[in-house]
């Protein structure tokens, strides 16, 4: 038997042992594994307030909502993403005729380049489809198709990701929404290297799938694309937009994109419309409704079933191809005023934001009472999971971007 000395000895050197050794494995918690296709994730910066993380454990940047890495490891410093832009163009209209592009159309890629985005969502009709083309119309039109994707490689040639969403015209009939389809087949290369929540079905049109219906996630802020052409969801596409939503619960912001705008700007909303998808964006707790269809730029907060406020803007006709008027009742609530002794031309004020814009008749979209600037598409800021601006936007001839709104000029 050892002296007491001796023993007092050998238990301080085995206690030491021990805490190295309890050293060197909390500091492999924090290594990552080197193995190719390793899915260790890396770790987030500090704990996730009201996720009931541990304060001033490390969060697993992959993990679910809530969990933890091992207590005791101590935190790097938090990074807050920095601010980001988006763009959106809608209702692009290629030409059906001898596949003329109009000059707006460049001309808005052109700049939009130039402003680097983070990305691009095209909120439908990228050709001008009817639904009455004929069989041989519709087999032609994939040539249409060809053109777009043409005009869209200085957007990628940028590295600039694109998102589309069909409009009702890309998708009347069964055959057009195959040409839409395989325009976008390779949709993961046409967002990369934003990553796609879902895979495009491969030669199938399925409406609740890519590239009519998907979802990306960008810094915690969520975006759903969902295939809305009528003012009434096809029940496959509720279905799928309800449960992308409901997974996405832990997002920062819930962005919602389509085509048909759930409360119209031109004419009398349809109530039956905004009760049912309008109680879905609700029940989803969606903050934005992104859209095109009407032609005008608008933004204007929405009154929802259930008592909540959904903020809709519409883009507007990148194009400049045609244009549709506000209606009467839009119009009082934009408190459009004339602005000499003739009744036009009306100046007018956005509900969200009071920016200015003017209203007159014009001969080239038969005399409808329109806006000032014919082409549009809309800018969108990102700061930390919140929205901080919407910035409406026109390309002059020179192919400058300017503000739309009258009083930014």
């Amino acid at each position: 038997m050892a002296p007491a000395g001796q023993a007092r000895n050998i238990r301080a050197v085995k206690r030491i042992v021990l805490v190295a050794a309890a050293l060197v494995g909390a500091c492999r918690v924090n290594e990552p594994s080197s193995a190719p296709g390793s899915a260790a994730a890396p770790m987030a910066s500090a704990a996730v307030e009201g996720q009931g993380a541990v304060a001033g454990a490390p969060v697993d940047a992959g993990a679910a909502p809530g969990a933890v890495a091992a207590p005791g490891v101590a935190a790097a410093p938090t990074t807050k993403p920095a601010p980001w832009t988006f763009a959106v163009m809608s209702d692009i209209h290629m030409p059906r005729r001898n596949l003329a592009v109009v000059p707006e159309l460049p001309r808005a890629i052109a700049a939009i380049v130039g402003l680097r985005p983070r990305f691009v969502v095209i909120t439908g009709d990228h050709t001008n489809g009817g639904d009455d083309d004929s069989p041989a119309t519709v087999m032609a039109s994939g040539r249409w198709w060809k053109v777009f994707v043409e005009q869209m490689r200085p957007l990628r040639d940028a590295g600039i990701p694109v998102l589309p969403v069909a409009g009702n015209h890309d998708s009347y009939l069964p055959g057009q929404r195959v040409h839409y389809a395989a325009a976008f087949a390779d949709l993961a290369a046409w967002a990369a290297p934003l990553k796609l929540n879902a895979a495009v079905p491969a030669g199938k049109v399925m409406l609740d799938r890519p590239p009519f219906s998907y979802s990306v996630d960008v810094d915690g802020v969520h975006l759903s694309l969902a295939h809305v052409v009528t003012q009434g969801l096809h029940r496959e596409v509720a279905a799928w937009l309800a449960d992308d939503l409901a997974r996405a619960a832990g997002a920062k912001l819930r962005l919602v994109f389509g085509h048909v705008p759930v409360s119209s700007v031109i004419q009398t909303p349809s109530q039956s419309f905004l009760a049912t998808f309008g109680g879905l964006l609700e029940a989803g707790r969606a903050a934005f409704y992104i859209a095109g269809h009407e032609h005008l730029v608008w933004d204007e907060d929405v009154r929802l079933p259930g008592g909540g406020n959904l903020r809709q803007v519409l883009v507007g006709c990148t194009s400049g191809f045609y244009n549709w008027a506000p209606s009467a009742g839009s119009r009082e609530r934009a408190r459009c005023a004339s602005l000499g002794a003739g009744r036009y031309p009306l100046r007018c004020k956005m509900p969200n934001g009071g920016g200015e814009f003017l209203l007159a008749p014009n001969k080239a979209n038969q005399g409808r009472v329109i806006q000032h600037h014919l082409n549009s598409f809309t800018l969108i800021t990102v700061d930390d999971g919140a929205v901080t601006e919407v910035r409406p936007m026109t390309v002059d001839e020179a192919g400058r971007a300017r503000a739309f709104y009258v009083e930014s000029q």
